[in-house]
């Protein structure tokens, strides 16, 4: 390092900084060089003499003082720690599949719906089980969006109404797109075709409209090429499916918004 020292005809001179220990035995460790003022007024830095060998620094009680790469570690920031899952697929697994239900591209989507399959989009069934929940307790909000339960929250007595069970299932549309469908776990004529749809759709490509004359859904199958193509599914576990389509759609207090909501504690807009 260069410290330039003005001098009386304007221009600057370089002089080199010597960093050594101190050169007396006397205590010097609080001493501070004065400055030194030239003729001109300017002040310079009295430069020490010091040994060539270093001594050692040491605290009052003898022991080594922290190098300063010791500090920078210290005052580091600690790991970012790991984000639990919130949900725990087998927390629901209490439940099996109703009656009529017995019979992976590289990357992940960074958002997965929670909707119905719709009736523009042919679609499969994720073939494994373990890609599937039973009985799981929603709620929807002023949106008319499911919000799952968490399995040991305590449901007040006047928000039982509000709640009813869905079966989520891992699906995959035509386009590529990965999807969660909530259905409701019922023995009434939708849930039951909802049922043998899934089913259906677990070997083949097919498309849904509903028919609300006979209160349940027409199927399509797939023809030509899409047909013979098999579902390329994307590398992801359940957990990380179901913790992604329900991120910000999880509900594990009494005090959350949307069930503050519903029982009209507070007032104005819901998150």
């Amino acid at each position: 390092m260069e410290t330039y020292i003005a001098t009386p005809d304007g221009q600057a001179a370089a002089a080199e900084d010597r960093v050594t220990a101190e050169p007396e035995l006397n205590d010097t460790s609080n001493h501070i060089p004065s400055p030194v003022s030239n003729d001109e007024g300017c002040a310079a830095t009295e430069t020490l003499k010091l040994p060539a060998t270093p001594v050692k620094p040491t605290s009052a009680n003898g022991a080594g003082i922290p190098s300063i790469r010791q500090h920078a570690a210290a005052a580091q920031a600690p790991a970012k720690a790991m984000k639990k899952p919130l949900l725990d697929p087998n927390k629901y697994r209490k439940e099996k599949a109703p009656t009529a239900e017995e019979t992976f591209s590289d990357g992940a989507q960074s958002t997965i719906p929670v909707r119905k399959p719709g009736s523009r989009n042919f679609f499969r069934v994720h073939p494994d089980e373990e890609y599937r929940l039973y009985n799981v307790p929603v709620v929807e909000d002023d949106k008319r969006e499911t919000h799952i339960l968490t399995p040991d929250l305590e449901i007040p007595e006047d928000l039982e109404r509000f709640v009813y069970h869905v079966n989520l299932i891992t699906c995959l549309n035509h386009k590529g797109t990965l999807f969660v469908w909530p259905y409701k776990n019922s023995t009434n004529d939708w849930s039951k075709s909802a049922s043998r749809i899934v089913r259906r759709a677990a070997g083949e490509w097919v498309r849904l409209s509903a028919d609300m004359d006979a209160n349940g859904y027409r199927v399509e199958t797939a023809t030509g090429e899409l047909r013979a193509t098999e579902p390329v599914w994307p590398n992801m576990t359940f957990e990380e499916i179901l913790n992604t389509a329900f991120e910000d759609k999880c509900i594990d207090s009494i005090d959350h918004p949307v069930i503050r909501s519903i029982r009209g504690l507070g007032y104005g807009p819901t998150i």
